[in-house]
């Protein structure tokens, strides 16, 4: 069965991974060429808001068809994409050539990276921040996004990353000789989709604030206050295509994200601020990424978890998440799996007080692992 998943962490994005630069770091645009199996679903257009709330009815209502029966033709997909990315390396050190590519991640998070030693890749998913943005139907999906991580890990690998006219002499580019890859939410569907089909390219995995569960998908679309994105904010996507919607206020942003007495009041403001949309096509196409085996991936995941997640484990994660049955499932040759959950936090790990306590135990986790 392939399920209408519900995309909740659009915070990593643009302005908090592309305007970062307090350590030696290069911003650039990427020219990807990917080919993936995308699907044509049988979807309503939105065009306006009202449009979006009747998505919402489309997709929930007890007697409509589930994503699998909305297929309605394949869609091939080989294209070249933009994707808008920044590359930042410590000044020197071990763990310097190891590799962080992060799939929706904080500032914050960014900079403890740097801090522990690592190197790290972030980047705006395509459709959003300054990444190209396709048609949100048929060409925005799960599927093409897994293919653009791997083409991303890819080039990491060969040196091939960063064109060669913006290296500078302050920033010294190691080889890279693992790469570990990071997601959070949706990024976590897309890395997890990566290393389904391209584990034996991955050293390592940190998967937060997404994974199945008894209580996965309790919380329905009907929870996230979906607007159609440029009607819902003209001023900050009015460049967006048809078929892109958004949380349209900031209390739909704190149901999901944040936990009452665990943040401060400007983090919300930050979170409504970097807020980005996305595509229709993604919320009916997870299921085709995620949960799949990942077959041949052999290195260390840890799984992180905030305690009070709502989309994820209906605001409570303890003992929800079975790793007995769901880790010889998915990942049959992890060298290792491990489940944290963060204490005190919601959705939103990295815009909570505690996140630094949330970084401690991936940096600790990775280096225990030898990554």
């Amino acid at each position: 069965m392939i399920f209408i998943i519900l995309i909740a962490s659009f915070l990593a994005l643009a302005r908090s991974s592309l305007a970062y630069n307090p350590r030696p770091c290069i911003g650039f645009k990427v020219p990807v060429e990917v080919q993936a199996n995308n699907s044509i679903y049988d979807i309503p257009r939105v065009d306006s808001n009202v449009d979006a709330v009747d998505l919402v009815r489309n997709l929930v209502v007890w007697s409509g068809p589930n994503a699998t029966s909305r297929i309605t033709a394949p869609r091939p997909v080989h294209q070249t994409f933009s994707i808008s990315a920044r590359l930042c390396v410590p000044d020197g050190g071990a763990k310097a050539s190891i590799l962080q590519i992060a799939t929706h991640d904080t500032n914050s998070y960014v900079n403890a990276a740097l801090k522990a030693g690592y190197s790290i890749l972030i980047y705006d998913r395509l459709g959003v921040g300054q990444s190209d943005k396709p048609d949100a139907y048929e060409i925005l999906q799960a599927p093409l996004e897994v293919e653009i991580l791997h083409q991303l890990t890819i080039l990491a690998r060969s040196g091939q990353l960063v064109p060669s006219p913006l290296t500078s002499k302050n920033v010294q580019l190691p080889k890279f000789d693992k790469i570990v890859l990071v997601g959070h939410s949706f990024g976590t569907a897309i890395t997890s989709g990566a290393i389904s089909k391209y584990g034996d390219t991955i050293d390592g995995a940190v998967l937060t604030a997404f994974v199945y569960n008894k209580e996965f998908l309790a919380t329905g679309v009907d929870s996230y206050g979906w607007e159609h994105a440029p009607e819902s904010d003209h001023k900050r996507f009015s460049e967006f295509p048809s078929g892109v919607i958004v949380q349209g206020t900031v209390s739909s942003v704190q149901q999901i994200f944040m936990k009452k007495g665990a943040f401060e009041p400007d983090m919300l403001d930050y979170a409504e601020e970097v807020k980005q949309p996305a595509g229709v096509g993604e919320l009916l196409s997870v299921g085709m990424i995620w949960p799949l085996p990942a077959p041949a991936f052999s290195g260390p995941l840890l799984i992180a978890l905030a305690e009070f997640d709502f989309p994820v484990c209906r605001g409570d994660c303890k003992g929800v998440v079975d790793l007995s049955t769901l880790g010889p499932g998915l990942w049959p040759k992890a060298s290792d799996i491990s489940l944290q959950i963060h204490p005190n936090s919601g959705h939103g790990l990295t815009l909570h007080r505690n996140s630094t306590g949330h970084f401690q135990v991936v940096f600790s986790y990775l280096n225990e692992k030898g990554l």
